[in-house]
């Protein structure tokens, strides 16, 4: 993983890109960032997706 990674950084692609052909950009990567730090956002995010989508 540390190889890819650095292959990744000298590219440059991102490795969420490589490993799972998602584009994520670096606002996309510092909010996911945010949600993995921080349960308690996570939930409540996670609820706000959930009501929209019942919707």
């Amino acid at each position: 993983m540390d190889n890819l990674a650095a292959v990744c950084d000298a590219i440059p692609v991102s490795l969420i890109y490589i490993l799972y052909g998602l584009d994520v950009s670096d606002e996309d990567f510092e909010i996911l960032r945010a949600l993995r730090e921080y349960p308690e956002i996570r939930q409540g995010i996670y609820q706000i997706i959930r009501a929209k989508s019942s919707s």
